[in-house]
């Protein structure tokens, strides 16, 4: 019979006590310790080395007197592993679920073989009272002196008989237990065969030029190097922003009634790829203490000294900070946005900060005053004012005066205008242009005239859209007829409904609905490829009821809340798959 415990004395100190080479287990929980039948609590009493396989008291001290049990009681409640549909197979998870059941088997042995100890033990206390009660019945027939003395011996025979007959009860009601525990087990390990039985056995192969151009339904392969997988069609359900690696593995599975590869999980080929190597040492350019993967070892963080940190890409320190918290970056450092860089903590910059040409005229104070000192000779820029001091009296001719440079009125002398000189808005008394003084051929523009309202004349912008919601602009008869043609071909073949309440719509049906809030309930009974047709009109919030089948795969109801919108459905039985509650509605 396999060994699960072993039976220690103490010798005055924590430990280690060892139950090495006695018995092994799965898990250091599984290790339980009682000194003198009294239970002890895992990590509050005693400690387990699970690697040396010893125990470790936290503060008891057993004497040499004291009797130490270790033991195991592997934990039957959860398999090992649990196997799911489409899961990775391991050798590692079966042997620990095999394992599983073979020590609860041993530990039941164990356990029902100690209970059938005690009811031997009850039994023959029950024999040794029955043999006592004789004698004392015996001894009662010869003597009457002794009569009190040998019933009194009879009730503690009987007595006695009573308990050894609950201890046999007790150890009855253990072994039950134990039985219990033992199906339960089996169950489990049934259950994690079934799974097994049922995963599914995924084709592997290299890469992913190796997936097959001409699958069958449901062919399932293993891309071991998913290199360039997330650019590869036709698949679906791809998760976002997943890039194909030569460290990690894709399963797929092809279905025909789909036309397309459907995506069914990744992993990593080697499992320890999924965490950053980490060094306790401080590492160097070429293998920093904390490096990104077995594949690229040269990039990570290192520390060059004492208190400094650097980061590194390809073997190169790219930014670097010092123990007194300076950052070094030998590269290019590029900002987005603004930044300012300063000199010492006066925060001055000076000139050799700034590049040359990036200063824009919005960088300048409106106030800032710059002297003509700090210009340059010749040419004053565009929209310079140079004040009437600074020009000489006379200098200036009718060529240095732009021809839209609008002098005000009150520059010039008395008398009558002078030919093309501009008068604004503000010389003109109100009131005083009649329409003799506009030219016929002015062509006064269209943003010279106050728009018109639903309230005002004006002028009005033509569009030519038919789903424009705007009441500032005007259809044109070509966006009329637009509308109308739309309308006209929208309702063809349409059943018309004008109420909000709830309704139900046939088999290759179509329906128009004239209100928001409708309930549109699908068909039941249907076959495979029948059609519904729902135009919503310029309404929004109506919802098709699912009728118990499935919508896009999803035991949801749709919400159609886009306005002036058609939906299609079309009904797909899957290829009589089974059960029905896989039968549903998909758009088109």
């Amino acid at each position: 019979m396999a060994t699960t415990e072993v039976t220690l004395n103490g010798n005055g100190t924590t430990g280690p006590y060892s139950y090495s080479g006695i018995f092994e287990a799965i898990k250091p929980e599984d290790i339980k310790v009682s000194v003198n039948n009294i239970v002890k609590t895992y990590t509050t009493d005693y400690t387990v080395n699970f690697v040396a396989g010893t125990i470790t008291f936290v503060s008891l001290t057993p004497s040499s007197s004291d009797s130490i049990r270790i033991y195991r009681v592997t934990d039957a409640d959860e398999p090992a592993a649990i196997f799911s549909p489409g899961s990775a197979l391991r050798a590692q998870d079966l042997n620990d679920n095999f394992l599983q059941t073979l020590y609860v088997s041993q530990e039941v042995v164990r356990d029902v073989g100690g209970a059938a100890v005690d009811v031997n033990t009850a039994v023959q206390a029950a024999a040794a009272a029955e043999l006592s009660a004789s004698n004392a019945e015996t001894a009662a027939n010869t003597a009457t002196s002794t009569a009190n003395t040998a019933n009194t011996t009879a009730n503690t025979a009987l007595s006695t008989a009573n308990t050894a007959n609950t201890t046999a009860n007790t150890a009855l009601s253990t072994a039950q237990s134990a039985v219990t525990t033992a199906n339960n087990a089996d169950i489990k390990a049934d259950s994690a065969i079934a799974a097994v039985a049922a995963a599914v056995l995924y084709e592997p192969v290299n890469n992913v030029a190796s997936i097959p151009g001409s699958p069958s339904n449901n062919d399932a392969v293993e891309v071991v190097d998913s290199t360039g997988i997330e650019s590869f069609t036709p698949l679906i359900n791809i998760p976002a922003g997943f890039v194909g690696d030569s460290g990690l593995s894709v399963r797929i599975i092809y279905s025909t009634a789909l036309s397309t590869w459907e995506w069914i999980q990744y992993f990593a080929n080697d499992s320890d790829d999924r965490y950053a190597g980490v060094n306790t040492n401080a590492g160097t350019l070429a293998a920093p203490s904390i490096a990104f993967g077995p594949s690229d070892t040269n990039t990570g963080i290192y520390s060059p000294g004492a208190d400094q940190l650097s980061l590194v890409t390809g073997g190169t320190a790219r930014l670097t900070v010092d123990a007194a918290g300076a950052v070094d970056v030998p590269g290019t450092f590029t900002i987005a946005g603004q930044a300012v860089m300063t000199s010492g903590t006066s925060g001055a910059i000076t000139s050799a900060m700034i590049q040359d040409g990036t200063i824009v005229d919005a960088d300048i104070s409106p106030s800032a005053a710059i002297t003509l000192t700090k210009l340059s000779s010749g040419a004053l820029p565009t929209n310079i004012i140079v004040q009437g001091s600074n020009l000489a009296v006379g200098s200036i001719v009718n060529s240095n005066i732009s021809t839209f440079a609008a002098i005000s009125p009150t520059k010039l002398g008395a008398g009558t205008l002078p030919t093309n000189v501009q008068v604004t808005s503000a010389s003109i008394v109100n009131g005083t242009i009649t329409d003799d003084d506009i030219n016929s051929g002015a062509a006064i523009q269209g943003t010279k005239i106050a728009a018109a309202t639903t309230t005002s004349r004006g002028t009005v912008q033509l569009s030519t859209s038919v789903n424009d919601t705007s009441t500032t602009t005007a259809a044109t008869p070509s966006s009329v007829k637009a509308a109308y043609d739309l309308a006209n071909s929208m309702q063809q073949g349409f059943t018309l409904l004008s109420t909000s309440s709830s309704t139900s719509i046939a088999a290759n049906q179509s329906i128009s609905v004239l209100n928001g809030g409708a309930t549109i309930t699908l068909p039941f009974g249907v076959n495979n490829g029948d059609t519904v047709r729902i135009n919503v009109g310029n309404f929004t919030n109506t919802v098709i009821a699912r009728n118990s089948r499935k919508i896009m795969d999803k035991n949801e109801d749709l919400i159609i809340d886009i306005p002036n919108s058609t939906v299609t459905l079309v009904y797909d039985s899957f290829q009589g798959a089974t059960p029905s509650s896989a039968f549903g509605w998909r758009i088109v």
